[in-house]
């Protein structure tokens, strides 16, 4: 009993009393030890404590999931975007905001796409996610297809498409091909990024 409590005061005070402690794990203490009643994993009398390294992968699961949902927000926004210029009477409106918003575009891709992935990889190496799990491999094939088309396929076409406007107006018809083509890219990647999202959240067994 004694032995019991000296372990919960060192998880009240941040201390590692406990083998069930490791660096990457969060642990509760036992309801069962702490008598408070609790049904679930959870103690109500006594918080959860995180070690350094568990510290650390909330902050990495952070940077995961907050730089995810740019990459993914900023897809479909540009797909709204383009949705709505593309209803407009006026020919060269869906020129005219490829010109103005291209450069963003492809900056904040492709900052947010590294980092996302830069910390998923992370994740990977510091908890028990493991590359042999099917949904992972799944997640990074999907990834790695959409980041290959944006940058051989799409990329290259908006640059033209650029260099058209620039030289023969927003309203040219070889560059509403162009335009027609990267956005039908940016619409693969935002299906692709909806799927890997599901596949994040439930983590099917398949």
């Amino acid at each position: 009993m004694r032995s019991n409590q000296a372990e919960l005061q060192a998880r009240r005070a941040g201390t590692i009393a406990s083998g069930a402690f490791t660096d990457t794990k969060i642990t509760d203490p036992d309801p069962a030890q702490c008598g408070c009643g609790a049904a679930s994993v959870r103690c109500r009398r006594y918080p959860r404590v995180l070690t350094a390294g568990g510290i650390v992968r909330e902050w990495v699961l952070l940077g995961h999931v907050l730089f995810g949902i740019i990459w993914m927000g900023g897809s479909v926004y540009v797909e709204a975007l383009t949705a709505n210029a593309k209803r407009r009477p006026d020919p060269i409106a869906l020129g005219v905001l490829f010109r103005d918003t291209s450069a963003m575009n492809q900056r904040l891709f492709s900052v947010t796409a590294s980092l996302t992935i830069a910390f998923g990889f992370w994740l990977i190496f510091i908890t028990s996610v493991r590359f042999e799990m099917l949904w992972i491999v799944v997640s990074i094939l999907l990834v790695g297809a959409s980041v290959t088309t944006d940058l051989f396929y799409a990329a290259p076409r908006s640059r033209e498409a650029l260099d058209i406007i620039y030289d023969k107006g927003a309203a040219d018809p070889d560059a509403a091909v162009l335009i027609e083509q990267v956005i039908t890219a940016g619409r693969l990647r935002s299906a692709v990024l909806l799927i890997v999202l599901f596949l994040m959240i439930f983590k099917p067994a398949f």
